[in-house]
């Protein structure tokens, strides 16, 4: 996959580095492409940044000791709508 690759790709393949590591070539596809396309660079610094809010947000949820069980009500809710789902 050492050829160029295509916008949408490049967006899959930069979500996907959240997830875990890429393999090598695939790596520098990526980079190639974010090194000339600047509209997919823009979105791979967005994802970036969503990823470093949450991890944020999800330290300081964690350090508040705030309660994190579900209400009654809320899984009541998720239950049908995951029973209309099927």
């Amino acid at each position: 996959m050492l050829g160029m690759i295509s916008c949408k790709e490049a967006a899959r393949l930069a979500s996907e580095t959240r997830d875990h590591e890429l393999p090598f070539r695939t790596r520098i596809a990526l980079r190639l492409h974010l090194g000339i396309c600047r509209m997919c660079k823009i979105y791979n610094r967005q994802i970036t940044m969503l990823g470093e809010i949450s991890r944020r947000a999800n330290t300081v949820v964690m350090q508040a000791s705030l309660p994190l069980a579900l209400t009654t009500d809320a899984k009541e809710r998720i239950k049908q709508k995951l029973s209309e789902q099927k």
